[in-house]
Protein backbone atom coordinates (compact mmCIF):
# COMPACT_ATOMS: atom_id res chain seq x y z
CA UNK A 1 0.00 0.00 0.00
CA UNK A 2 1.39 3.37 -1.03
CA UNK A 3 1.64 5.84 1.86
CA UNK A 4 0.07 8.65 -0.16
CA UNK A 5 -2.12 6.86 -2.70
CA UNK A 6 -5.27 7.26 -0.62
CA UNK A 7 -7.60 6.08 -3.38
CA UNK A 8 -6.06 2.61 -3.13
CA UNK A 9 -6.28 2.34 0.67
CA UNK A 10 -8.58 -0.47 1.80
CA UNK A 11 -10.19 -1.66 5.02
CA UNK A 12 -7.72 -3.90 6.83
CA UNK A 13 -4.65 -2.02 5.57
CA UNK A 14 -2.15 -0.46 7.97
CA UNK A 15 -2.00 3.34 7.89
CA UNK A 16 1.09 5.53 8.12
CA UNK A 17 0.91 5.43 11.95
CA UNK A 18 0.69 1.65 12.33
CA UNK A 19 -3.10 1.53 12.89
CA UNK A 20 -5.43 -0.93 11.17
CA UNK A 21 -8.03 0.78 8.99
CA UNK A 22 -11.55 -0.38 9.90
CA UNK A 23 -13.66 2.10 7.92
CA UNK A 24 -13.03 4.72 5.24
CA UNK A 25 -15.34 7.74 5.25
CA UNK A 26 -13.76 9.80 2.46
CA UNK A 27 -10.75 9.24 0.23
CA UNK A 28 -9.53 11.69 -2.41
CA UNK A 29 -6.13 12.48 -3.88
CA UNK A 30 -5.22 15.07 -1.26
CA UNK A 31 -6.64 13.53 1.94
CA UNK A 32 -8.37 10.56 3.54
CA UNK A 33 -10.69 10.34 6.58
CA UNK A 34 -10.98 6.93 8.22
CA UNK A 35 -11.43 4.94 11.43
CA UNK A 36 -8.81 2.79 13.10
CA UNK A 37 -9.29 -0.44 15.06
CA UNK A 38 -10.76 1.23 18.17
CA UNK A 39 -13.17 3.38 16.12
CA UNK A 40 -10.94 6.43 16.56
CA UNK A 41 -11.29 8.92 13.74
CA UNK A 42 -8.13 9.86 11.79
CA UNK A 43 -7.16 11.77 8.71
CA UNK A 44 -4.04 11.82 6.57
CA UNK A 45 -3.02 14.30 3.90
CA UNK A 46 -0.94 14.40 0.77
CA UNK A 47 -0.68 18.07 0.02
CA UNK A 48 2.05 20.65 0.40
CA UNK A 49 -0.28 23.47 -0.68
CA UNK A 50 -3.06 23.10 1.91
CA UNK A 51 -2.70 22.89 5.71
CA UNK A 52 -5.62 20.65 6.69
CA UNK A 53 -4.67 20.76 10.37
CA UNK A 54 -5.07 24.53 10.29
CA UNK A 55 -8.46 24.16 8.63
CA UNK A 56 -9.64 21.88 11.42
CA UNK A 57 -8.65 24.57 13.91
CA UNK A 58 -11.89 26.36 12.99
CA UNK A 59 -13.76 23.45 14.63
CA UNK A 60 -11.67 23.26 17.80
CA UNK A 61 -14.41 24.56 20.12
CA UNK A 62 -17.05 22.16 18.81
CA UNK A 63 -14.63 19.22 18.83
CA UNK A 64 -13.70 19.89 22.45
CA UNK A 65 -17.38 19.87 23.49
CA UNK A 66 -18.03 16.64 21.60
CA UNK A 67 -15.02 15.01 23.27
CA UNK A 68 -16.41 15.97 26.69
CA UNK A 69 -20.00 14.96 25.96
CA UNK A 70 -19.45 11.73 24.04
CA UNK A 71 -19.08 8.24 25.47
CA UNK A 72 -16.99 5.31 24.25
CA UNK A 73 -20.04 3.30 23.13
CA UNK A 74 -21.20 6.21 20.95
CA UNK A 75 -17.84 6.61 19.17
CA UNK A 76 -18.85 4.89 15.95
CA UNK A 77 -22.08 6.87 15.54
CA UNK A 78 -20.36 10.14 16.42
CA UNK A 79 -17.41 9.54 14.12
CA UNK A 80 -19.73 9.42 11.10
CA UNK A 81 -20.98 12.95 11.83
CA UNK A 82 -17.52 14.27 12.72
CA UNK A 83 -16.07 12.77 9.52
CA UNK A 84 -18.76 14.52 7.52
CA UNK A 85 -17.89 17.81 9.23
CA UNK A 86 -14.18 17.31 8.56
CA UNK A 87 -14.86 16.70 4.89
CA UNK A 88 -16.87 19.91 4.62
CA UNK A 89 -14.10 21.76 6.43
CA UNK A 90 -11.43 20.36 4.11
CA UNK A 91 -13.60 21.41 1.15
CA UNK A 92 -13.64 25.03 2.42
CA UNK A 93 -17.15 24.90 3.92
CA UNK A 94 -16.40 25.66 7.60
CA UNK A 95 -19.88 27.05 8.35
CA UNK A 96 -21.53 23.86 7.12
CA UNK A 97 -19.03 21.84 9.17
CA UNK A 98 -19.83 23.87 12.29
CA UNK A 99 -23.55 23.36 11.70
CA UNK A 100 -23.08 19.58 11.55
CA UNK A 101 -21.11 19.54 14.81
CA UNK A 102 -23.54 21.91 16.57
CA UNK A 103 -26.44 19.60 15.69
CA UNK A 104 -24.43 16.68 17.03
CA UNK A 105 -23.77 18.55 20.29
CA UNK A 106 -27.51 19.26 20.66
CA UNK A 107 -28.27 15.56 20.23
CA UNK A 108 -25.70 14.60 22.86
CA UNK A 109 -27.09 17.14 25.33
CA UNK A 110 -30.68 16.08 24.66
CA UNK A 111 -29.78 12.51 25.67
CA UNK A 112 -29.18 13.65 29.25
CA UNK A 113 -32.42 15.63 29.23
CA UNK A 114 -34.40 12.62 28.02
CA UNK A 115 -33.05 10.53 30.90
CA UNK A 116 -33.93 13.30 33.35
CA UNK A 117 -37.51 13.61 32.07
CA UNK A 118 -37.91 9.82 31.93
CA UNK A 119 -36.86 9.56 35.58
CA UNK A 120 -39.28 12.33 36.56
CA UNK A 121 -42.16 10.79 34.59
CA UNK A 122 -41.60 7.32 36.09
CA UNK A 123 -41.43 8.84 39.54
CA UNK A 124 -44.72 10.70 39.04
CA UNK A 125 -46.45 7.58 37.71
CA UNK A 126 -45.28 5.68 40.81
CA UNK A 127 -46.46 8.49 43.10
CA UNK A 128 -49.84 8.63 41.33
CA UNK A 129 -50.32 4.84 41.50
CA UNK A 130 -49.36 4.61 45.17
CA UNK A 131 -51.48 7.67 45.97
CA UNK A 132 -54.59 6.24 44.34
CA UNK A 133 -54.08 2.94 46.18
CA UNK A 134 -53.70 4.81 49.48
CA UNK A 135 -56.93 6.74 48.85
CA UNK A 136 -58.74 3.50 47.94
CA UNK A 137 -57.61 1.48 50.96
CA UNK A 138 -58.19 4.35 53.40
CA UNK A 139 -61.80 4.88 52.35
CA UNK A 140 -63.01 3.24 55.58
CA UNK A 141 -60.51 5.00 57.84
CA UNK A 142 -62.04 7.46 60.36
CA UNK A 143 -59.72 10.20 59.05
CA UNK A 144 -60.14 9.22 55.40
CA UNK A 145 -61.00 12.73 54.17
CA UNK A 146 -57.94 14.34 55.78
CA UNK A 147 -55.58 11.55 54.65
CA UNK A 148 -57.03 11.57 51.13
CA UNK A 149 -56.50 15.33 50.93
CA UNK A 150 -52.89 15.01 52.07
CA UNK A 151 -52.33 12.33 49.41
CA UNK A 152 -53.89 14.52 46.72
CA UNK A 153 -51.72 17.44 47.83
CA UNK A 154 -48.58 15.35 47.36
CA UNK A 155 -49.74 14.04 43.96
CA UNK A 156 -50.56 17.52 42.64
CA UNK A 157 -47.25 18.85 43.95
CA UNK A 158 -45.40 16.09 42.08
CA UNK A 159 -47.45 16.87 38.97
CA UNK A 160 -46.46 20.52 39.27
CA UNK A 161 -42.80 19.48 39.46
CA UNK A 162 -43.16 17.32 36.34
CA UNK A 163 -44.85 20.13 34.38
CA UNK A 164 -42.09 22.49 35.50
CA UNK A 165 -39.47 20.09 34.11
CA UNK A 166 -41.27 19.80 30.77
CA UNK A 167 -41.53 23.57 30.42
CA UNK A 168 -37.90 24.25 31.37
CA UNK A 169 -36.37 21.22 29.63
CA UNK A 170 -34.56 23.27 26.97
CA UNK A 171 -32.71 25.25 29.64
CA UNK A 172 -31.45 22.21 31.54
CA UNK A 173 -27.70 21.63 31.37
CA UNK A 174 -27.03 17.95 32.11
CA UNK A 175 -24.04 15.70 31.64
CA UNK A 176 -25.13 13.02 29.11
CA UNK A 177 -22.48 10.63 30.45
CA UNK A 178 -24.06 10.57 33.93
CA UNK A 179 -27.04 8.41 33.01
CA UNK A 180 -27.83 7.15 36.53
CA UNK A 181 -27.36 10.61 38.02
CA UNK A 182 -29.74 12.16 35.48
CA UNK A 183 -32.42 9.57 36.23
CA UNK A 184 -32.00 10.02 39.99
CA UNK A 185 -32.16 13.82 39.58
CA UNK A 186 -35.43 13.51 37.66
CA UNK A 187 -36.90 11.14 40.26
CA UNK A 188 -35.86 13.38 43.15
CA UNK A 189 -37.28 16.50 41.46
CA UNK A 190 -40.86 15.16 41.59
CA UNK A 191 -40.41 13.87 45.15
CA UNK A 192 -39.09 17.27 46.26
CA UNK A 193 -42.00 18.95 44.48
CA UNK A 194 -44.49 16.72 46.33
CA UNK A 195 -42.71 17.41 49.61
CA UNK A 196 -42.86 21.14 48.90
CA UNK A 197 -46.64 20.91 48.54
CA UNK A 198 -46.86 19.05 51.87
CA UNK A 199 -44.85 21.80 53.57
CA UNK A 200 -47.29 24.31 52.07
CA UNK A 201 -50.23 22.29 53.42
CA UNK A 202 -48.74 22.16 56.93
CA UNK A 203 -48.07 25.91 56.83
CA UNK A 204 -51.67 26.46 55.71
CA UNK A 205 -53.07 24.30 58.51
CA UNK A 206 -50.91 26.20 60.99
CA UNK A 207 -52.42 29.51 59.77
CA UNK A 208 -49.01 30.74 58.61
CA UNK A 209 -50.05 31.34 54.99
CA UNK A 210 -53.26 31.74 52.96
CA UNK A 211 -55.58 32.00 55.95
CA UNK A 212 -58.13 33.75 53.71
CA UNK A 213 -59.01 30.39 52.12
CA UNK A 214 -60.54 29.14 55.37
CA UNK A 215 -63.23 31.80 55.18
CA UNK A 216 -64.68 30.09 52.10
CA UNK A 217 -65.34 26.52 53.23
CA UNK A 218 -67.02 25.51 49.96
CA UNK A 219 -63.88 26.19 47.92
CA UNK A 220 -61.21 25.50 50.54
CA UNK A 221 -60.23 22.07 49.19
CA UNK A 222 -59.95 23.39 45.63
CA UNK A 223 -57.79 26.30 46.76
CA UNK A 224 -55.51 23.92 48.66
CA UNK A 225 -55.14 21.60 45.67
CA UNK A 226 -54.55 24.51 43.29
CA UNK A 227 -51.79 25.99 45.40
CA UNK A 228 -50.33 22.51 45.98
CA UNK A 229 -49.77 22.31 42.23
CA UNK A 230 -48.15 25.75 42.14
CA UNK A 231 -45.91 24.94 45.13
CA UNK A 232 -44.71 21.81 43.34
CA UNK A 233 -44.20 23.80 40.15
CA UNK A 234 -42.13 26.43 41.95
CA UNK A 235 -38.62 25.43 43.00
CA UNK A 236 -38.25 28.33 45.39
CA UNK A 237 -41.03 27.72 47.94
CA UNK A 238 -39.15 25.57 50.46
CA UNK A 239 -35.91 27.65 50.37
CA UNK A 240 -37.82 30.94 50.63
CA UNK A 241 -40.14 29.64 53.34
CA UNK A 242 -37.17 28.23 55.31
CA UNK A 243 -35.34 31.54 55.05
CA UNK A 244 -38.37 33.43 56.40
CA UNK A 245 -38.78 31.03 59.31
CA UNK A 246 -35.05 31.25 60.07
CA UNK A 247 -35.31 35.04 59.99
CA UNK A 248 -38.17 34.97 62.47
CA UNK A 249 -36.27 32.65 64.79
CA UNK A 250 -33.14 34.76 64.62
CA UNK A 251 -35.24 37.86 65.25
CA UNK A 252 -36.74 36.29 68.37
CA UNK A 253 -33.28 35.38 69.63
CA UNK A 254 -32.00 38.92 69.25
CA UNK A 255 -35.20 40.32 70.75
CA UNK A 256 -34.95 38.29 73.95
Amino acid sequence: MSKTDFLNWKIGDIDNHGNTITYIHTAVNDYIIYNSGNDTLHYDENSTKVDYTKKLGALSKEMSLIEILSKAKEKKCISNQVALAWRECFNDNPEIAKGILENLIKKLISHGRILYVTGAACSFISILTIGLLVIYFLRFHPFKEELALVTKVFILGALGGLISILIKIKNLLLDPQSEKLNRIAGISRTIIAGTSSLVFYLAYKADIIFSFAKSDASNEVYIILLFSFFMGFSERFIPDFSNKISGLIEGDKFGT
